[in-house]
């Protein structure tokens, strides 16, 4: 009786891995005068800027980075993120067909793009990115100018550690500890300034306080009340 189950177990995985290559959607075939117009609509992407909108969008660039691609990538929070946030290096070609491509259809339909738990998927990404994209000339005005040996921080805080359902919580005082860890054991270089992002002034407070001879960079923004996440407001 057991080998009859044995044998039916593995009848059973055989066939649901049959089915599972068949139902696999081929990547999209290489078209040279075609264009590939990826795209989203606000509603379909309601989370983070980053884990929701960046990384889905190098992902998928993952399997079409061979391929004339332009982009129109809108989020309910944040508005169109791509072209105006990450402005493509290249466009289309006019003269091309154009072949639109939902952005959050194509992940699901090709889960293999996803990037893995493993050192190689920065890399990826990275390349990735300096192949296809650049920031705006809006955000880069913005952004502080960032001295050498400059460490950059980011915690935070209230913006994940008030919703369990985002992320495991970490206090500041745990924070601290790993980032005392990293300075006295972590790193052989010697920080002239820390780079501080958060939602939390006390992060800056703290940082400050305990390396009185780093200069402390934080950009200018609405921080987070003690009791709610600055993008829950």
């Amino acid at each position: 009786m057991a080998s009859v189950l044995l044998i039916a177990s593995i009848l059973l995985v055989v066939v649901a891995i049959g089915c599972m290559c068949w139902h696999k959607i081929k990547p999209i075939e290489n078209n040279e005068n075609e264009c590939l117009f990826l795209r989203t609509d606000p509603e379909q992407l309601t989370e983070g800027m980053f884990g929701q909108g960046f990384i889905w969008i190098l992902e998928a660039m993952s399997s079409l980075a061979n391929r004339d691609v332009c982009f129109d990538i809108n989020t309910n929070e944040y508005g169109n993120i791509v072209p105006l946030i990450w402005v493509p290096r290249s466009q289309c070609v006019e003269k091309k067909k154009r072949r639109t491509i939902n952005l959050v259809k194509y992940k699901k339909e090709h889960p293999e793009c996803a990037f893995d738990a493993s050192p190689y998927s920065f890399e990826r990404a990275h390349e990735i990115w300096r192949q296809w994209f650049c920031l705006s000339g809006a955000i880069k005005v913005r952004v502080p100018r960032i001295p050498p040996n400059t460490l950059g921080v980011h915690y935070r805080g209230t913006d994940k550690n008030r919703d369990a359902a985002q992320a495991n919580a970490m206090t500041l005082d745990e924070f601290m500890i790993v980032l005392q860890d990293f300075m006295d054991y972590g790193t052989p270089v010697k920080f002239s300034h820390i780079f501080a992002c958060s939602d939390e002034q006390g992060l800056h407070e703290r940082v400050s306080s305990r390396w009185p001879k780093i200069q402390v960079i934080q950009f200018p923004q609405t921080r987070a009340s003690q009791r709610d996440a600055t993008w829950k407001c």
